[in-house]
């Protein structure tokens, strides 16, 4: 039969006996005792002693007193009373939630700038945005501090151009390639889908002018490469028999001096 909350109470909590003990008054199991005190919500001795331990800190965010336990202090957690306090204080969605200050900020900068302000990943920007349906004008080629940059992708240089530039219609969002840009500029107009700039030297970071030809087709392109490599392979394969029939010639020297023949 269950005991009464009271003496159950006084028995675990105030005498402070342990599990064992009270089971053993009760005559009855260790689990049945811990069912008891689960059934009354009484809190064991060892979540006690932890307590003890643990301390009361203030939320970062929030500001509300929560109890910390040992453990999460030790390891430099427990600045945050829930998730939701970490993610507002940490990507600063607070503001981002806020239409009509990120529709005005949406105006006047890009959403980099947006980010690196509120110290957040620029995808929670973007979220955002979308969410609230704000579509900016505003371009990275609009700013006054953008400067063109170059990534390398492939072996290949590119560049991120102006939407001002008049060969901005060959570039994807503004992003195109240097060897392109400069075949087109040559040229003086804007290069066809099926137009490749294609490089004699076959090193595809030398982007010079005399290294660049205008080939009409992918065929007569490929054919072009693979005849290139084979011209390359029978030169590679020219100069080492050179380079073997030179040994001959002079192997065939030492022997005639060793055998005395002038001839």
């Amino acid at each position: 039969m269950r005991p009464k909350y009271k003496e159950l109470q006084k028995l675990y909590v105030e005498d402070q006996s342990q599990i064992r003990d009270t089971a053993k008054i009760f005559h009855v199991s260790d689990s049945t005792v811990w069912k008891w005190l689960q059934f009354y919500k009484i809190d064991t001795h060892s979540k006690r002693w932890k307590k003890k331990r643990g301390t009361m800190e203030k939320c970062k965010n929030c500001e509300i007193e929560f109890y910390v336990p040992p453990n999460r202090k030790k390891s430099g957690r427990g600045k945050y009373c829930s998730k939701k306090c970490f993610y507002e204080d940490r990507y600063n969605t607070n503001k981002l939630k806020d239409k009509n200050w990120l529709k005005k900020e949406s105006e006047i900068k890009t959403m980099q700038q947006i980010a690196e302000e509120l110290q957040c990943n620029i995808r929670s920007v973007d979220y955002w945005r979308k969410k609230f349906g704000i579509h900016s004008k505003l371009r990275p080629s609009d700013n006054v501090e953008w400067k063109p940059t170059r990534i390398r992708t492939c072996g290949y240089i590119r560049l991120q151009i102006s939407n001002k530039n008049p060969y901005y219609k060959m570039s994807d969002n503004g992003k195109i390639l240097e060897h392109r840009l400069i075949m087109a500029e040559h040229l003086g107009r804007c290069l066809e889908t099926w137009e490749i700039v294609h490089h004699k030297n076959r090193i595809r970071d030398d982007n010079g002018l005399e290294n660049l030809e205008l080939i009409t087709s992918q065929g007569k392109h490929l054919s072009i490469t693979f005849m290139e490599i084979r011209i390359k392979k029978l030169e590679e394969r020219v100069s080492l028999l050179e380079y073997e029939n030179q040994l001959l010639v002079e192997k065939l020297k030492n022997s005639k001096q060793d055998l005395g023949i002038n001839k």
